[in-house]
């Protein structure tokens, strides 16, 4: 992105289905600074509304942002690999997360607040944490957005507008932009 003097490397440029895992490792190959996941919500109830933005954690949050992430995770039952984990990956894999969970922390409260700011989303229903497997083994900070529910009509919407969307994605830029600052302080 140039207004950031970055490079944004996507996982897929084509609605094609990659693995969790993959995800993370296209991350991890390129040495990414950043992990982003970007997804839009869903709900039995269609009144739901906003916008979340989530880091991993073991527990989650509350009873809402485990459904995310259990939802979220459901993709893995398409995966022909199962994740084969012992008493050892677990605890590698939790030393690992706890090196960057203050950076994703803070890369989820800038963003939130950057997209409130240039959206003015009066339903911004907040930071949260929950066990997302698209965030776990990444070897950088890593989100994951939840940008609005489609199974809310006037959002669904407002997702498919350009305008909106561009007005989305300037608002993400700018949190990244002013974490990248908060880091270079260091």
């Amino acid at each position: 992105h140039q207004s950031l003097k970055t490079r944004v490397i996507l996982t897929r440029y084509h609605d094609i289905f990659l693995t969790l895992a993959e995800r993370t490792a296209i991350a991890n190959r390129e040495k990414a600074d950043l992990f982003i996941s970007i997804h839009c919500n869903a709900s039995l109830k269609p009144h739901s509304k906003g916008f979340e933005i989530y880091f991993l954690s073991d527990e989650a949050s509350d009873e809402e942002a485990e459904a995310v992430a259990n939802m979220e995770n459901a993709v893995m039952a398409l995966e022909d690999k199962k994740e084969k984990g012992n008493e050892f990956s677990s605890i590698l894999w939790s030393l690992a997360m706890n090196q960057f969970m203050n950076e994703s922390s803070e890369l989820c409260s800038l963003v939130a607040s950057q997209v409130d700011r240039g959206l003015g989303i009066a339903n911004n229903r907040g930071v949260k944490q929950a066990g997302f497997r698209v965030l776990r083994g990444t070897k950088m900070p890593a989100i994951l957005l939840e940008l609005g529910f489609i199974s809310n009509r006037s959002e669904e919407r407002e997702l498919c507008s350009s305008k909106f969307q561009k007005k989305l994605v300037e608002s993400i830029c700018s949190g990244v932009k002013e974490y990248k600052e908060w880091v270079e302080k260091w």
